[in-house]
């Protein structure tokens, strides 16, 4: 398969399934598929225990090839909601911008401080006076420098772990500002194969991804030859789908085009030689 290495700059490898040790996959994601996927369900916000299966996140593309690719606002934000502070509930966090992310959580604190009323034992008595007073520039620069570090404290807490970090690899930076790393994820993992999805939809998933006994992101779902093998015989088989190579393979001889694409390289060559 060809497996991404590198998110950030796009680098990819061919990698044997059965290498030792075994191919990983860095997409810039932490996501656990066992967690996902426990047999008594997981908790949704809204709608209490919910069991997930596949099918809740990977939805097949309109040509039955692959899937739609996975959206943060359509597939998880239902469960993993980016609300930062609990007197803030109607409010979240964009997502896939960290730099506009702490900009939101730095101008939530300051004008909680301006405010005052902070129900906060530990905050000076400056942003825990009665809202409406007048604040002095002294004060004034006093209730900014709590909200400075308030702000800092929480984006520790939001980007580094709770929200951000619990599904992306993310890193803080000199200036004390927060990088989540770019995610890029593999879309056509086997680049010479004839897989079509939507022919195998009588076989479930478990049969070919072991998705349900996956802890890291970092883990290759695909299955060995022998997966398929196990259905695709010979050409000739009779117990099992008769399969020539090119069933499942883009044949080609080395130096030349892939199979069936012999025409249009034919007739770009003669193009050339006309020109």
């Amino acid at each position: 398969p060809t497996i991404i290495q590198n998110a950030a700059t796009g680098a990819v490898i061919r990698a044997a399934l059965d290498a030792n040790p075994k191919p990983e996959e860095h997409s810039g994601l932490k996501f656990p598929h066992d967690k996902h996927l426990k047999p008594e369900g997981i908790r949704d916000p809204d709608k209490g225990m919910v069991k997930l299966d596949c099918a809740s996140c990977h939805k097949p593309d309109p040509g039955g090839v692959s899937f739609i690719p996975i959206r943060m606002t359509v597939d998880c934000q239902g469960c993993h909601a980016l609300r930062f502070d609990a007197r803030a509930l109607d409010r979240q966090l964009p997502h896939g911008n960290a730099a506009e992310a702490q900009k939101v959580i730095a101008d939530f604190y300051a004008a909680l401080a301006l405010r005052g009323e902070v129900q906060d034992e530990s905050a000076p008595d400056v942003v825990r006076r009665r809202p409406g007073e007048p604040l002095p520039e002294a004060e004034r620069k006093q209730a900014l420098a709590w909200a400075d570090a308030k702000a800092s404290e929480q984006a520790d807490v939001v980007i580094g772990k709770t929200l951000c970090g619990s599904c992306h690899t993310v890193a803080k930076q000199a200036d004390g500002q927060w990088q989540v790393a770019p995610v890029k994820l593999q879309e056509h993992w086997l680049p010479n194969a004839r897989f079509v999805h939507n022919k195998h939809a009588s076989v479930n998933c478990d049969v070919c991804h072991a998705a349900r006994k996956s802890d890291a992101a970092t883990d290759v779902l695909l299955p060995g030859v022998e997966t398929c093998q196990a259905c695709h015989g010979g050409e000739k088989s009779a117990a099992k789908v008769p399969s020539t190579c090119i069933t499942c393979h883009v044949f080609h001889n080395p130096g030349q085009p892939p199979f069936g694409n012999r025409r249009s390289a034919d007739a770009g060559g003669m193009k050339q030689a006309r020109e």
